[in-house]
């Protein structure tokens, strides 16, 4: 299978979703971390969940927004009063993990950690993507293995649009091929922790996505 090329995860600003609150209310109140490499779409995702809005254009997410520390950004979801909120990872270089034990603080302090990786890299067999995600598990496993109280954690895979064969309606064939792919044994590794797949191309894939997301945590 040709390796797709790295693009990066995107949506229309055009299209809009007519409600995310019923997708924040099972969040309330809580803290998620957000993981993984940078175009995987980590802003894209949490920017859908707290505004029903794709971001109209894709920036990486050190040069979007002012961060602290360069480690993070931080952005809310609110219903009632009460706020859900989500902590992004910056974005870094591929093979630098200079930074990434700046995860920690944030990632174990949370109620959840959502790690998101390019599912269909993965399944194209793209050998650089693998062994990121192996070295990114390894290190979040130590963390858990030495937490009393470790957070709930989510694989989620992102690009399904491209991947041949994926549809709304029937995925059965992509998720018995990411149950048989490299993936399987990270999730695993983090407590059998659930593996969702889908898209954030168009705001309709992000809805089907993120309401996977509330059903399988």
């Amino acid at each position: 299978m040709k390796v797709p090329d790295l693009a990066p995860i995107t949506g229309w600003a055009s299209e809009r979703f007519i409600d995310a609150k019923s997708i924040i209310r099972k969040f309330t109140g809580e803290q998620i971390v957000v993981l993984g490499d940078e175009k995987v779409g980590k802003s894209t995702l949490i920017t859908y969940m707290t505004t029903n809005r794709l971001p109209a254009e894709k920036k990486r997410t050190l040069d979007a927004v002012k961060v602290d520390k360069a480690i993070h950004l931080e952005m809310e979801g609110s219903l009632k009063g009460k706020k859900t909120r989500f902590i992004i990872s910056q974005d870094l270089p591929g093979n630098d993990n200079t930074f990434y034990p700046l995860w920690k603080p944030a990632a174990f302090e949370a109620n959840r950690v959502w790690y998101l990786f390019r599912a269909d890299h993965v399944l194209a067999g793209h050998k650089k993507t693998i062994e990121l995600i192996n070295d990114h598990i390894r290190l979040l496993k130590d963390w858990r293995d030495k937490d009393l109280t470790p957070p709930a954690f989510s694989l989620i895979g992102t690009g399904a649009d491209r991947i041949p064969g994926w549809s709304h309606h029937d995925d059965s064939a992509v998720r018995a091929a990411i149950d048989d792919s490299p993936i399987q044994p990270q999730a695993v590794k983090l407590g059998n922790a659930p593996i969702i797949i889908g898209s954030l191309k168009t705001v309709t894939n992000a809805q089907r996505l993120v309401a996977a997301i509330s059903k399988e945590i």
